[in-house]
């Protein structure tokens, strides 16, 4: 069984790294051709991250904040 599943999780990381190639390559070719395009996703993606970021910055800072509170 062990095997098994590591060749399933092998598989899978394998997949992954090729579609996430493709992927980029294709991206590449796209934005290379329009920098207007360009600036838009990588403001966008900025954007995301950072509220990312913030989510999961307040996800663990929410429940510090209520012991500390709790405690008094």
């Amino acid at each position: 069984m062990p095997v098994q599943s590591g060749l399933l999780g092998l598989t899978f990381v394998l997949l992954v790294g090729v579609v996430y190639s493709a992927v980029a390559l294709l991206a590449r070719r796209l934005l290379h051709s329009r920098p207007g395009a360009a600036r838009k996703v990588t403001l966008a993606s900025g954007i995301i991250m950072v509220a990312l970021g913030t989510v999961l910055m307040s996800e663990q800072l929410v429940p510090l904040l209520g012991q500390a509170l709790s405690r008094g």
